[in-house]
């Protein structure tokens, strides 16, 4: 009998561990198991829209602790839907569970990962404003600067050959 949770969720760019659990009679010293997205998409790093991002459970925790969980990193939109995971024990008829429903959420706004729209121009907005203010104050002093070096009316300081 392999058991796995109706529904699992996740949010876009996050990751997500979809659980899978058998019982077996007897200690299997062999076996496998492996996840389908319906409709019979195989779910495996070599499969072109989950390259590189699932990651089985090891051999280890499958054999002694009956487990046959998968994790998806990166999650995208598309990867919502019904993922059913299939036992193979020797011996014993291959056994898959009813199939749980991942919900992909839009990542949440003020995400790091991805910055929203509005920080983005304010961060930019801020910038300029900066740059103009650093330009208006800066400008009169190297005006002055200038006009101090030729010795024309308007001096701000006194030089020393006018004591």
């Amino acid at each position: 009998m392999v058991s796995q949770p109706s529904s699992a969720e996740g949010a876009e760019g996050g990751s997500v561990t979809l659980t899978c659990s058998y019982n077996s009679t007897s200690e299997p010293k062999v076996g496998s198991f492996r996840w389908v997205k319906e409709p019979g998409v195989e779910v495996r790093k070599t499969t072109r829209e989950f390259m590189g991002r699932v990651s089985p459970t090891s051999e280890q925790a499958f054999l002694l602790e009956r487990r046959a969980d998968i994790e998806i990193r990166d999650l995208r939109h598309y990867d919502s839907g019904v993922y059913r995971c299939v036992v193979k024990i020797p011996g014993f008829q291959e056994t898959s569970g009813n199939g749980t429903e991942l919900r992909v959420l839009k990542a949440a706004k003020g995400d790091p990962k991805k910055p929203d729209e509005n920080s983005t121009h304010s961060i930019a907005l801020w910038a300029g404003l900066s740059s103009a203010l650093a330009v208006f104050v800066v400008s009169p002093l190297i005006v002055l600067y200038c006009r101090n070096r030729k010795g024309e009316p308007g001096d701000w300081s006194m030089s020393l050959n006018q004591r």
